[in-house]
Order: C-alpha cells, then sequence, then structure tokens
C-alpha cells in the first residue's frame, strides 16, 4: 500500500468523524445558547414577578401621600382651632414635610415623570398655604387659614393634587394594562 492510499484511508475515516464532531459541537453549543436564554428569561421572570408588587404598592403608597396632603384633606386632620395662622401654618407645612419625608424611597418604583408631578403637587401646595397665610394678620385664628386655603382651592380648575394623581393611575394603567 502506497502512502497516498494510505492517506486516503485515513482521510475516509477522519473526514466523516471531522464533520459528525463539528456537527455535535454546534448542537451542543446551540443546545448550550438556549439553555442561557431560558435561564435568563426565568430570571427576569422571576424579578418581574417580584417587582410587581413592589411598583404597584408604590404607585398606592404615592397616591395616598397625595391624598393625605391635599388641602381639604390636611387641614380637616391637623386641628387648627385655638392656633395662630403662623402655628398652623407651621404645622400644616411640617405635616406635608414629614408625610413626603416618609413616601421618599416610593420614588425608585415610580416614572420619572409621575414622581416630578408628585413633587410638584407638594410644592404647590406648600406654597398655596403660604401665600394664603401671608394674606392674614399674625393674630388671626388657625381655622381662618384653613377656610382660607380651601376657599382658594375652590377657586382652581384644577387641584395639584388631582393633576398628580391622575398621571400616577395612567402610568398604573398603562404599565399594568388594567
Amino acid at each position: 500500500m502506497s502512502t497516498t492510499d494510505l492517506i486516503l484511508e485515513i482521510l475516509k475515516y477522519v473526514v466523516p468523524a471531522g464533520f459528525v464532531l463539528g456537527g455535535v459541537g454546534m448542537v451542543m453549543r446551540e443546545n448550550r445558547l438556549k439553555a442561557e436564554t431560558k435561564e435568563k428569561y426565568g430570571i427576569l421572570q422571576q424579578t418581574f414577578a417580584e417587582m410587581m408588587p413592589l411598583r404597584l404598592q408604590a404607585y398606592e403608597r404615592a397616591i395616598l401621600f397625595l391624598e393625605r396632603i391635599s388641602p381639604d384633606s390636611i387641614i380637616i386632620r391637623v386641628d387648627g382651632s385655638n392656633k395662630t395662622v403662623q402655628l398652623f401654618q407651621r404645622q400644616l407645612i411640617a405635616e406635608i414635610r414629614a408625610e413626603y419625608e416618609h413616601n421618599i424611597a416610593q420614588q425608585l418604583y415610580i416614572k420619572n415623570d409621575s414622581w416630578e408631578e408628585l413633587v410638584r403637587a407638594k410644592e404647590q401646595t406648600l406654597a398655596l398655604i403660604n401665600a394664603t397665610a401671608r394674606t392674614l394678620p399674625p393674630d388671626a385664628k388657625g381655622m381662618e387659614l384653613g377656610k382660607r386655603v380651601l376657599q382658594e382651592m375652590s377657586r382652581q380648575e384644577n387641584s395639584p393634587t388631582r393633576s398628580a394623581i391622575r398621571a400616577l393611575k395612567s402610568d398604573v394603567q398603562q404599565t399594568f394594562r388594567f
């Protein structure tokens, strides 16, 4: 047998074995990629399942915050009787700030635009209380401040807290497809 015949004989076995080995390698690579993709998808699904209740709770708490700082709610909740305008004003502002600080971490789960709307509603509510307090004499009763703030709110077509609540609800409806 010549060297050429020997080489041809070896190639008869090696070339098909190489094709089989290459095919097996490709199939194994595809299976590994599918398994990795499936694993990543599973992790994403688990993360999504864990995050959704947290996000929904954050929106709930944000709406509760806005409801609690709306003038018609906070003025009733914080007692203004037997207080001066200045003391009542300070208490209202302190209450709003405390509520905000209690809920500030919720911004992690809420869309930026909606969180900015929430902050804007807080700032506008504070500004309304401060501006109204400046129109009253220092010796006026706190209840007069409450009454005037509510009157001013009734003149506004769209309260800041209502606008922010609508933005939050819209986000929830878009995100969760209710």
